[in-house]
């Protein structure tokens, strides 16, 4: 993935229906957010289709996706025909989601999932505090809670500085994802 090219985009979400709305497409509880919060959006099999950042302007909500891959203007259109709500796309400074933004990120330890190509992780390969398991329903959430209960998750994404593993071999069960200036973002068993 080019990290050069980001396509971010931001969506207002308004109507009287907002909150029910996100609660059953979201893994966080729309219910516990006080200013902002992150969450995952799931493919019904599970795996992470957006990692979005939600603020709460009490009249509206928006929606801010650093790398749209999958069309979230289309996913929450299609879902809103069934909710009294109203989408918006909300023009955006594009520059601020660029290679700096998300080298900041990966300084930081922080993985902007929507950089790597989706989707291929679920939410506990990433950051299972982004899951909310006693919410309720949401798309993808039979699976996700299956893996938590059962304890199916299996691998782990972990960001390295190239430096750290220049000296090392890495093992056959270790993945290499993404290679972007000093760092390396690795899938690996779970230790």
């Amino acid at each position: 993935m080019e990290i050069e090219q980001s396509n971010p985009i931001e969506i207002k979400i308004s109507g009287d229906e907002k909150s029910a709305f996100l609660q059953g497409l979201i893994t966080s509880n729309i219910e516990t957010i006080s200013e902002s919060m992150e969450s995952f959006i799931l493919t019904p099999q599970g795996k992470i289709k957006h990692q979005i950042k939600i603020t709460d302007h009490k009249e509206y909500y928006l929606l801010l996706c650093t790398n749209d891959q999958n069309d979230l203007l289309s996913y929450l259109t299609n879902y809103a025909r069934l909710s009294k709500v109203t989408i918006d796309h909300v023009k955006l400074n594009k520059e601020q989601f660029d290679k700096k933004y998300f080298l900041n990120n990966l300084r930081h330890g922080k993985i902007d999932c929507n950089f790597l190509k989706q989707p291929t992780l679920y939410p506990s390969e990433v950051d299972d505090n982004l899951v909310d398991y006693t919410k309720g329903c949401y798309v993808g959430q039979e699976v996700v809670s299956r893996m938590k209960h059962k304890q199916k998750n299996k691998k782990v994404i972990k960001v390295y500085n190239s430096e750290q593993l220049r000296s090392t071999h890495l093992p056959t069960s270790h993945k290499i994802m993404l290679e972007v200036d000093d760092y390396v973002i690795i899938k690996q068993p779970v230790e």
